[in-house]
């Protein structure tokens, strides 16, 4: 469900940028009123973005970005900008990812999400205070079992890479006890033994 919401959500920034590049027409500068798109010409936007190369889809976000003024419209393109460039997957895109996810987590909506991207992005550029921070804030945030026990697990993971066992059993322990039948508690119990 939230992967399918990633999507819509970043192909609606691309069609929106697209769009406004298709028709050469930059509304906030002209002053104008957009004018409403058909179903078939929305449907024909989400097919060109199927389309687009990684570079392009950027492009579009980038200018999408730049062509906006509202917070939410910023905050939502920022996200969907880190997603792109974590899928990327170099040292430089993790790096550019990381500014942009803490940027779209002033979204109350997209906090958890962003918090655990940047855990994610920090943990294969090796570092470990980060991934730590961000799995931190999800936790003392979340009012959501399984997301906190989501958060709980890594951290602990985070502390097994560093041979910090003590904090990580700690860890491991909490978790079985605030969400004992998820996934991490599963694997929580196999750590523990």
């Amino acid at each position: 469900m939230r992967y399918a919401a990633t999507l819509t959500l970043t192909a609606f920034v691309i069609a929106g940028s697209i769009s406004q590049l298709a028709f050469g027409v930059d509304h906030k500068k002209s002053g104008s009123a957009p004018e409403l798109a058909t179903d078939k010409e929305i449907a024909a936007l989400f097919d060109k973005v199927d389309q687009l190369s990684f570079s392009e889809k950027k492009r579009a976000i980038e200018a999408f970005r730049a062509n906006t003024s509202g917070s939410s419209a910023k905050h939502k393109s920022a996200y969907a900008l880190g997603r792109l460039l974590e899928k990327g997957g170099t040292t430089e895109e993790l790096t550019q990812a990381i500014p942009l996810y803490t940027e779209a987590s002033a979204a109350p909506a997209l906090y958890e999400r962003t918090q655990l991207h940047i855990a994610d992005c920090a943990n294969t550029l090796g570092n470990e205070q980060l991934v730590r921070s961000s799995l931190s804030n999800v936790i003392s945030r979340s009012t959501d079992a399984k997301t906190r026990a989501q958060a709980m697990y890594g951290l602990a993971q985070s502390y097994m890479r560093t041979s910090e066992q003590d904090k990580a059993a700690d860890e491991l322990t909490r978790l079985i006890k605030i969400a004992p039948y998820t996934q991490f508690a599963i694997g929580a119990r196999y750590y523990l033994g």
